[in-house]
């Protein structure tokens, strides 16, 4: 027959038996809850203050959660758009260019030189709706009903989207630079793997982007 003792968990106070098969493990807690709990309580009772890296406000945060940088996001957008070097009227100018002219987010980073991440943090500064912001680009939609453009693979979850010009290099999230392939065709175009039959069957649609955006060097 297993002995048992009992033990009171350090978090409810509540007593448990313990095996001895477990009181070489030091168990302190009835059950994987009170744990939980009890680490969490430890992690957020020693707090640590700083500065924001923008605004310079004081903020706190939970000493074993890691360090928080900015206050929110807002502090966090405006120091993104800072980085880019743009000056205010550049960024009213892009704004307008958006509304007023009808601009895609791609267009606006590429004809100033920055992230498209940060062209839509200029906007949201700018009272630019999130609904307008979002790509001109529904990848999601525009994938419903299609292959792979390689061998035909058709599970919807399993379809990716393959830059023809990667995005490092400048490529657009757009349509006329995407190719819909399977996670097996997508790891040999990316490496250069697919043989010439395969070329082939995306060859018009892949220099089509070239021409547009550049070759990248492979």
């Amino acid at each position: 027959m297993t002995a048992t003792i009992i033990k009171i968990c350090e978090y409810c106070k509540v007593e448990y038996p313990l095996p001895d098969w477990k009181q070489s493990r030091n168990r302190k807690f009835c059950n994987s809850h009170c744990g939980g709990k009890a680490n969490t309580e430890r992690l957020y009772k020693n707090k640590a203050r700083q500065k924001c890296a923008f605004c310079s406000n004081e903020l706190e945060f939970a000493e074993g959660l890691g360090k928080r940088k900015y206050c929110d996001d807002t502090c966090k957008h405006s120091a993104a758009i800072a980085r880019s070097h743009l000056s205010t009227d550049a960024r009213m100018k892009m704004a307008l260019e958006f509304v007023m002219e009808g601009k895609k987010v791609t267009e606006l980073a590429r004809s100033y030189g920055v992230p498209f991440s940060t062209v839509k943090k200029i906007l949201a500064n700018h009272g630019v709706p999130k609904d307008l912001r979002i790509s001109k680009t529904n990848f999601k939609a525009s994938k419903v009903g299609k292959t792979c453009e390689i061998c035909g693979y058709s599970k919807f979850k399993s379809l990716q989207k393959a830059h023809i010009v990667p995005r490092r290099m400048g490529g657009p999230l757009e349509l006329d630079n995407l190719l819909f392939l399977c996670p097996t065709h997508h790891y040999e175009f990316d490496h250069n793997l697919l043989e010439d039959i395969e070329i082939a069957k995306i060859s018009e649609k892949v220099n089509g982007a070239y021409n547009k955006y550049g070759k990248p060097p492979r």
